[in-house]
């Protein structure tokens, strides 16, 4: 997959391509159907595919809170493992945030890419104040001999919407397991080992600390995990939270794991921890006996559903 973050390069590329156009936060499986339906389309007709995405995402550039699933280079590396030919990133400032849905189409898709084929969602909005919607995109497609397809939006068994802000919901509640459903994946953080107050180690449980650049995390509360170090894959209980019966705070988010049968020297390594499955809600407890026991017991339990 090539990436191009000025469109002035591409004329350079001299190909003909086919794109969806988004954001693609999370890249769930309503994004996935639109790029296996591209990659179809785009094979029928010898065009090359091409994912067009914007930078900052749009509502960080007006100033709204979103903290995104993705970070930047997760978002790039499945892209990559989704076999698209073009990355395509537009730099979303003033100028193209002002463009009308007639100018973005013209300045943007026809003179900078000549695109020939679109495929997006039938809710697909675009251009200024997101006025441009489906019906305007095929009559603008249709005068400019370009073939479109929309896709109705995937939805889960009580006919509610897969969506990226939905991810998100479900990832505060601590949800795991249905995020891995509408992601095809297991929600993932990567981070530095850094150095901790080992109070984990004193508690007979050493856990590795970890610093990320994640924008969202889980629900406080308890994780079975997958780790990667290396590329070898460990067994896992992480914890995500502000530690109140030991810091007796609600300061920053603390992500902390311990990983099964493993005593390897790991700090300033940098690992994926993989969410698998809810185990219990954060709790501030009356001692720190109490504590202790918790843990032995949230250990057996992510231990037994590792097993399963």
């Amino acid at each position: 997959m090539k990436i191009i973050k000025n469109l002035s390069d591409f004329l350079d590329e001299n190909v003909k391509i086919a794109t969806t156009i988004g954001n693609f936060d999370g890249l769930h499986i309503g994004h996935r159907k639109l790029i296996e339906k591209l990659k179809l389309e785009a094979k029928s007709c010898n065009l090359k595919t091409a994912v067009v995405t914007f930078f900052p995402h749009p509502q960080k550039f007006f100033k709204k809170k979103v903290e995104l699933i993705n970070t930047y280079d997760q978002k790039i590396e499945i892209f990559r493992e989704l076999g698209l030919d073009y990355y395509i990133e537009i730099p979303f400032d003033e100028t193209i945030s002002e463009l009308t849905p007639n100018e973005f189409l013209n300045t943007i898709l026809v003179d900078k890419l000549d695109v020939k084929m679109i495929v997006v969602g039938s809710n697909y909005k675009f251009g200024f104040k997101q006025k441009g919607d489906a019906d305007l995109l095929e009559k603008f497609a249709k005068n400019n001999d370009i073939k479109t397809f929309f896709l109705e939006s995937i939805k889960d068994e009580n006919d509610i919407v897969i969506s990226s802000s939905r991810c998100r919901q479900l990832l505060y509640c601590g949800n795991v397991e249905r995020v891995k459903q509408f992601l095809e994946r297991p929600f993932s953080v990567k981070g530095v080992v850094v150095t901790g107050d080992e109070k984990g180690r004193e508690y007979g449980f050493p856990t590795a600390n970890i610093e990320t650049t994640s924008e969202i995390l889980p629900g406080k509360g308890v994780y079975t995990t997958e780790i990667i170090i290396d590329k070898k894959t460990y067994k896992a209980i992480t914890y995500v939270g502000t530690r109140p019966t030991i810091d007796d705070d609600q300061g920053l988010r603390k992500i902390e794991t311990y990983i099964f049968d493993f005593s390897e020297y790991i700090y300033d390594k940098i690992l994926t921890i993989n969410f698998c499955t809810f185990v219990r809600a954060e709790r501030k407890f009356s001692s720190l006996d109490k504590l202790i026991a918790q843990m032995k017991l949230d250990s057996s339990l992510a231990k037994k559903i590792n097993d399963d």
